[in-house]
């Protein structure tokens, strides 16, 4: 049978074709722990989960960032938060959520979903070639990215409501 993920691997980013490389993908794992006198399951529980590498999440290296991003909320941003907090749409999202050394302005880990809000810097050149890099880094991870523009937010946020819904 053969398929095709990603899995990080000593901090690099690994395809994996079968099955079988998957197995000795977590043999490489269990081999390092050994090395290293570390659990495996110490390993696999905390910086594993579905597979996937738990410290490309929320890295240390982005956090002041994020904080920053936090304390400087767009309006758009704002009134978007203040209908899906607190799970109001049935699923916990988060604000400034770090993936890699990138920042979703919303994620829900149990979806695997980023929303993004652009405003004008998203529609230079140089905006749409970062956003296309961060967006295919992302799927990569299997995460979905839907963005809004701000407009969109003011000018209608009971339908993006309703596309974020069909997400969910």
């Amino acid at each position: 049978m053969s398929f095709f993920i990603w899995r990080y691997f000593n901090s690099f980013l690994v395809g994996v074709f079968s099955i079988d490389e998957y197995e000795i993908f977590l043999l490489a794992i269990k081999l390092q722990c050994q090395r290293e006198n570390k659990a495996w399951h110490n390993m696999k529980n905390k910086k594993m989960k579905g597979g996937v590498n738990m410290t490309v999440y929320n890295k240390e290296s982005t956090k002041i960032k994020r904080r920053v991003l936090k304390k400087n909320t767009t309006p758009e941003e704002k009134m978007l938060w203040s209908v899906i907090k607190l799970d109001a749409l049935g699923v916990r999202f988060r604000r400034q959520f770090g993936i890699g050394e990138y920042i979703v302005d919303f994620y829900c880990s149990k979806l695997k979903l980023g929303i993004e809000l652009d405003g004008k810097q998203h529609d230079s050149q140089d905006g749409l070639e970062y956003d296309k890099i961060r967006d295919d880094y992302m799927r990569n991870l299997g995460i979905v990215t839907v963005r809004f523009k701000n407009k969109e937010i003011r000018d209608n946020l009971a339908g993006v409501i309703e596309k974020i819904k069909e997400y969910i």
